[in-house]
């Protein structure tokens, strides 16, 4: 198999674990792609950008504010709201338009600088609608980079899943102990590194 939007790759995985041989190529790249997705689960968003704009739609309970996934970069980014709840967006909005009836910025407003996504739209004139699905964003979701951090979490987590099949039993050898100790439930050294980038408000 090859992996699927990983957040890193074979080679680094076996430049981490000190070998070169192509026997378990496939179980290193299911590792891999098992902890991106936990990575993803773990955080409540994903760090591999589309490949193209997809449509999504939202519903916000603040005229002045509207939550929405990740959105990696404002190329190709559309922001229309159905202001009638008859299921057609009548009205397109305007990127840093401080003139118009349908202007908004993306949020927070330095994100790009930091490599990081915009995560949220605000009105600069007027205001949306607070109906049910009101809002549709069409972009590209998810972060422009994977942040370093999380590619290192990600070798790390990858690096227990792989050698989770020496330990079946939810035990490990430790030579130097002379014994099987339980292996932990959570790696403190993975959430450290994660800590940053949990999302705890938006969709």
């Amino acid at each position: 198999m090859s992996i699927s939007n990983g957040y890193s790759t074979a080679a680094a995985f076996k430049v981490l674990i000190g070998g070169t041989e192509t026997a378990h190529d496939a179980d290193i790249d299911r590792a891999v792609e098992a902890a991106s997705r936990s990575v993803d689960r773990y955080t409540r968003r994903r760090f591999f950008q589309d490949a193209s704009v997809v449509t999504r739609v939202y519903t916000t309970d603040d005229p002045r504010w509207c939550w929405c996934n990740d959105i990696s970069t404002s190329t190709g980014l559309v922001v229309k709201t159905d202001d009638n709840w008859d299921g057609t967006y009548e009205n397109t909005w305007t990127l840093d338009d401080y003139t118009g009836s349908y202007g908004f910025a993306l949020e927070p407003p330095n994100a790009s600088d930091d490599s990081r996504p915009w995560t949220s739209l605000a009105p600069l004139s007027g205001s949306f609608p607070t109906l049910r699905y009101a809002v549709q964003v069409t972009a590209k979701f998810g972060w422009p980079a994977v942040p370093l951090e999380v590619a290192q979490a990600t070798l790390l987590l990858a690096h227990r899943i792989y050698r989770r099949k020496e330990s079946p039993f939810g035990l490990a050898q430790a030579p130097e102990m002379g014994e099987a100790v339980f292996i932990r439930k959570h790696d403190p050294d993975v959430a450290l590194l994660l800590e940053n980038f949990v999302k705890v408000v938006g969709p």
